[in-house]
């Protein structure tokens, strides 16, 4: 058992390997609640039991848990993924050292998205993140433009003792035709499963109900990752378990609605609550 957690998107969350069931003990001390968040006042606490297990069931982790072999991938995939390796260089790299293009990728990224942001502010705060970040056992992955040496793409993974977080892939949007996110995967498999590690997987994290994305079906279509199912837990703080229980029934509505901010957070909250309900 562990007791580790961190706070993350208005929630607490543990920072324990996926195949380790974290300490729940303490969920009912609400104390513990701030102490946990560093004084923030998360909503609620979200952690997974049962990983890996046979059951398909709607929570999951997408992981890859053996070496990556670009032979067994088929032609054509195996085609657009050297194509990315012959257009960027991809390595090792210094966030301090990197940092402002770093944040130049980020902040076209947030506004492919169709995120609203005040592009020059948010550059220069995450400009100042990647200066004082701490790396350790943070690694970062830059890809880099043959032709020019620009850096249009980067990757962050957490590297514990056997297994691999990859927590970040930003690329630049005006770069898409290069590849640079399937480069930027391979080099990390390759380095992850080579000699130095020994892990037992990689993960991309949870499924995502915050943001539409297919990313996860990427992976496990070009690079052989696959879902890694299990159960998913939630303790609402007392008062948001009351409106999540009024808004439930309207769950519905709120999945048609496109509003970011608050009702994207709704919305994501009620579809963790109707998949958590599928485990009781």
């Amino acid at each position: 058992m562990n007791n580790k957690w961190e706070y993350y998107n208005h929630a607490l969350v543990p920072t324990t390997a996926p195949h380790v069931e974290p300490d729940i003990s303490w969920v009912k001390n609400k104390k513990t609640w701030k102490r946990f968040s560093d004084g923030r006042y998360p909503l609620f606490v979200r952690w997974i039991t049962d990983f890996d297990c046979e059951q398909e069931t709607e929570w999951w982790h997408c992981i890859k848990d053996e070496p990556f072999d670009i032979e067994k991938i088929p032609a054509k995939k195996r085609y657009e993924i050297h194509k990315g390796m012959k257009n960027v260089e991809v390595r090792i790299i210094d966030p301090k050292v990197y940092a402002e293009a770093l944040a130049e990728v980020f902040c076209k990224a947030w506004i492919r998205y169709g995120l609203k942001v005040n592009a020059a502010r948010k550059k220069e705060q995450v400009r100042k993140a990647f200066l004082e970040d701490s790396t350790e056992p943070t690694e970062y992955i830059g890809a880099f433009l043959k032709e020019t040496g620009e850096l249009v793409g980067y990757g962050i993974y957490e590297v514990h003792e056997d297994w691999v977080l990859q927590s970040v892939i930003k690329t630049d949007p005006d770069y898409l035709k290069c590849n640079t996110n399937a480069a930027l995967v391979a080099f990390a498999l390759e380095r992850y499963f080579g000699d130095g590690f020994s892990i037992k997987y990689l993960t991309n994290g949870t499924k995502n109900v915050l943001h539409e994305t297919n990313y996860h079906e990427y992976l496990m279509k070009y690079f052989g990752f696959r879902k890694a199912y299990c159960r998913l837990h939630i303790k609402y703080r007392g008062w948001v378990g009351a409106v999540v229980a009024v808004l439930y029934p309207f769950r519905k509505l709120f999945y048609k609605m496109k509003g970011r901010g608050p009702v994207r957070m709704v919305r994501a909250v009620l579809k963790m609550e109707e998949i958590h309900r599928t485990f009781r």
